[in-house]
């Protein structure tokens, strides 16, 4: 028999190993522990990591910037190898959304089962017992509308100790997941875990007595101030526990190379925390991707250790680089020859259609402005422009130096507003509203069919425009089928596109 001092003892290894306590009638989350060699070594962060396959199991909303499909897994020892703690998954992205399917697992065998003699003296049984504790997230993630995106994660929770009756438990509960990505360069992510009522969700035992499992909310944000730069930090709140920082930082040293460190803020009882280190690295080539950390856990030295990702993400398709180290021809110096739209900038500029900067360049992968490209489509249909006599946007002053083009595009409706008045002329464009508006400029009817493309489904808001101007022949310069709806439109796609609508 499986004595209550055994479980007790079970328990306070387990919650040390988890990295939060244990109160009665509440069942530990081993999603607590991170799923992610990249994650723990950011301090645990995870909850705005858009696009990565790990991170769409803490918040399920990071699961719409997926792209293609990928696989993952994990692999750790807790106690000095007491514990093994591995995860197995899985993400694709499919037109309707990303999907996503986990298995995370822990497990220690050979507990020594304790008894009391006659004298009411422990000692061992010469028996012991295995206890596994394990979760399966089934993930949906999805764009619902410009640059936010919501989730969800059915976790479907099992574990038990082994030889005794009744010693098996099992149980559901649900995340739901919200990110917000205002700026290319900063989102913000918001993840309720486990958040369905006790009377609906809660791991049952075998004996029939119900565990709780612990509802927390996660809030974080992503901050990349300069290419090779990430900035991290997560807050936790749960019942009966303090508010737990979590902060991390990443430096991609090379594209084959990422240096990453964090600080990891855990719960010692409900009202103090401990903060731990992680250290890590991370290497990727070609879709493979291998992150390590060393995670340092201050209260407890045994539980010190390293956690080993090894990931596999569909590369991205991305447009031909120029070739380097190539001299550019006369004309504009950071347009070599060779590169994939010099024809079509080039003869734009000929025409006075579009123009370089006083220091000779292009800037061709710089992303276009609503102002701008109303500019060049106005331009391009040599339409004759008027200050306007009157402000028709909140935001657009009539001596700004667009109005003229921005009233001359909005009165042929190519462009328009938004409902609170505004034009935002500033904003820049990403490629699926830059190939509408041109779209519009070609006088393309909307057709309505099967997306050629695996990112952009038949049910998206502009997808009848895209299907236009890839039929059109538009789109010939993005290879593959995927279009990366997101991704900057720049003057370099605008000059390509126009370029083939007018030659």
């Amino acid at each position: 028999m499986i004595t209550k001092l055994t479980i007790w003892i079970l328990s306070i290894i387990l919650s040390l190993s988890f990295g939060f306590g244990i109160c009665h009638a509440a069942s530990l989350d081993p999603m607590k522990l991170g799923v992610g060699a990249r994650s723990l070594a950011m301090g645990r962060t995870a909850a705005s990591l858009a696009g990565n396959i790990n991170s769409m199991f803490i918040n399920p909303a990071n699961a719409a910037d997926f792209k293609g499909w990928g696989a993952t897994s994990m692999y750790t020892t807790l106690l000095e190898g007491e514990i093994t703690y591995t995860l197995l998954g899985g993400g694709y992205q499919a037109p309707w959304g990303t999907f996503g399917l986990s298995y995370l697992g822990g497990l220690t065998s050979g507990i020594q089962i304790a008894t009391r003699d006659a004298d009411s003296r422990i000692v061992a049984s010469g028996t012991s017992f295995d206890y596994s504790n394990s979760v399966i997230s089934l993930v949906y993630g999805k764009e619902i509308m410009e640059n936010l995106a919501a989730g969800a994660t059915l976790k479907l929770f099992s574990k038990g100790f082994s030889g005794s009756s009744g010693s098996t438990a099992s149980g559901f509960d649900m995340d739901l997941g919200l990110l917000w990505k205002p700026r290319k360069d900063f989102s913000l992510g918001v993840s309720q875990q486990n958040t369905l009522p006790a009377s609906i969700a809660s791991i049952t035992w075998g004996t029939g007595e119900k565990e709780g499992i612990p509802f927390n909310t996660k809030i974080g944000c992503a901050y990349t101030p300069r290419n090779d730069l990430l900035i991290t930090g997560d807050l936790d709140y749960a019942r009966n526990s303090p508010l737990l920082l979590h902060a991390g930082v990443e430096w991609r040293y090379s594209e084959l190379l990422a240096i990453r460190g964090g600080l990891d803020q855990i719960a010692i009882n409900q009202n103090e925390a401990t903060t731990n280190l992680g250290l890590g690295i991370g290497l990727n080539s070609n879709g493979f991707s291998f992150d390590y950390a060393y995670y340092i856990d201050t209260l407890l030295s045994a539980n010190s250790t390293h956690y080993f990702t090894f990931s596999y993400l569909l590369p991205e398709k991305k447009i031909k680089a120029p070739p380097k180290k190539v001299k550019a021809p006369p004309g504009f110096s950071d347009v070599p020859q060779g590169y994939w739209a010099k024809e079509a900038i080039e003869t734009l500029a000929e025409k006075g259609i579009i123009g370089g900067y006083p220091d000779g360049t292009f800037k061709p992968e710089k992303t276009l402005t609503r102002a701008e490209l109303s500019t060049l489509l106005i331009k391009a249909k040599k339409i004759k422009v008027a200050k306007p006599k009157e402000q028709i946007f909140n935001d657009l002053p009539v001596k700004h130096w667009a109005a003229p083009y921005i009233k001359a595009a909005v009165d042929i409706k190519l462009v328009g507003g938004y409902p609170d008045g505004t034009f935002q002329p500033s904003k820049t464009l990403n490629r699926v509203e830059g190939v509408l508006i041109l779209s519009r400029f070609a006088n393309l009817k909307p057709i309505r069919e099967e997306s050629p493309f695996i990112d952009l489904p038949a049910s998206h808001w502009a997808a009848p425009n895209i299907i236009a101007a890839k039929k059109a022949g538009l789109l010939d310069y993005i290879p593959g089928d995927s279009l990366e709806p997101n991704k900057d439109f720049s003057r370099a796609e605008a000059a390509y596109i126009l370029h083939s609508i007018t030659k």
